[in-house]
């Protein structure tokens, strides 16, 4: 609880491997996907105040800090969905509206 689910870590580990997502440079430092953005979408019932101040935040401390900025990806927009299961139709709807007419704008 409170990180990524199990089946997204062992995706990452196969797919952010040592040479392709990421090498070390010359003075040590990560060297990686330094061209590459993100979006990251994560959903949860956990309300964002108690995600946020409660427990920090693990997904972008854990996966959108460490590890897509270890690999060099530049998250360009977080996108934290909470009460998905209590929160109203509305809501819902409100927010997949959000989602969609931010990539229409890409």
């Amino acid at each position: 609880w409170s990180t990524m689910p199990a089946v997204l870590k062992g995706f990452l580990d196969k797919v952010l491997l040592y040479g392709y997502a990421y090498t070390y440079g010359e003075n040590g430092m990560l060297e990686g996907l330094l061209s590459k953005q993100a979006v990251v979408i994560t959903t949860m019932e956990t309300p964002n105040s108690m995600f946020d101040e409660m427990i920090n935040n693990p997904v972008k401390n854990q996966f959108i800090n460490a590890t897509l900025g270890s690999c060099g990806v530049q998250t360009i927009r977080h996108f934290q969905i909470d009460q998905i299961n209590s929160g109203t139709s509305d809501y819902r709807k409100e927010t997949f509206n959000k989602i969609v007419e931010y990539f229409k704008g890409l």
